[in-house]
């Protein structure tokens, strides 16, 4: 793929639908892979549910709305794990979608990402309009978002490590119990996977993007602490929120095609902690 268009935010605002008109109007994609979207960890959709619910269902709709009007060939659909239901059956399969009550702290972004794939289905079964769900797990690698609320897991906790040793800290604090289990997929991994189910999965239907990597919050931070050689004290606050006991999604259908993620979480997380010292440390 050479012809390849982008469009950041400052140059186009997906909340515009006459924007979004005219850019797919102007440049006529044939393939569009759709991961724009309002993003966060567990405190930021506590503290902006209508944010997430309203943002993500606007952008989705202008670009999904758009597509179809302009012959878009292939809608890529990059949607989340944690639409699955709050106490699902493990590991997470793509037939248990809307079987039940979703978790409380993200409940308007999930509702958001399900609105827009039930949205795709509905084109393809009214006007045979071709296009592709795919369900992602935490992602995390280089060029991740730092500094707020919004940090998911992963970046959240490179920050408290890396900047309590730098400012010799002797404790950090992580929220939750620690015991959580979370499956996590880096983000050149999640890139080739995008790739390969556009070229390789011909169904609306949804399906797990899954990765080999599944860890307890305290290994993780036990792991960063370890790759940033961190001295101090870790500690768990069980107060904080920490979601769902176990999130592993199910890896049947995309094992079935033959894929698999590449980058282990030890050399991923190096990499990541890599690309922050540089970012803010150099």
């Amino acid at each position: 793929y050479r012809n390849i268009v982008t469009a950041s935010r400052d140059k186009l605002d997906l909340m515009n639908s006459v924007d979004v008109n005219k850019f797919f109007s102007k440049e006529k994609p044939k393939l569009v892979i759709h991961c724009a979207a309002k993003a966060g960890g567990i405190m930021a959709n506590k503290n902006q549910p209508y944010t997430f619910l309203n943002q993500n269902n606007v952008i989705q709709s202008n670009c999904i709305n758009a597509a179809f009007e302009n012959g878009v060939e292939k809608f890529i659909f990059i949607s989340s794990t944690c639409i699955y239901p709050m106490n699902v059956k493990q590991p997470m399969s793509e037939s248990s979608i809307m079987t039940g009550p979703l978790s409380n702290e993200t409940k308007p972004y999930c509702i958001a990402k399900i609105s827009g794939m039930e949205l795709l289905s509905s084109l393809a079964i009214q006007h045979d309009f071709k296009s592709l769900s795919i369900l992602l797990p935490n992602l995390y690698g280089p060029n991740d978002h730092y500094g707020d609320d919004s940090n998911h897991v992963i970046p959240g906790l490179i920050q408290r490590f890396v900047d309590a040793k730098e400012t010799a800290k002797k404790s950090v604090t992580v929220w939750g119990s620690g015991t959580s289990v979370r499956e996590f997929l880096f983000t050149r991994d999640a890139a080739k996977g995008i790739i390969f189910l556009l070229e390789n999965f011909h169904s609306v239907d949804p399906i797990n993007l899954s990765s080999t990597e599944n860890i307890t919050i305290k290994e993780l931070a036990i792991l960063i602490a370890d790759i940033v050689s961190y001295p101090g004290e870790i500690k768990f606050d069980k107060s904080k929120p920490e979601g769902a006991p176990i999130k592993i999604s199910d890896s049947t259908k995309i094992d079935s095609l033959g894929w698999k993620s590449e980058t282990s979480i030890e050399q991923g997380l190096k990499e990541t902690i890599d690309d922050y010292y540089q970012r803010f440390y150099q």
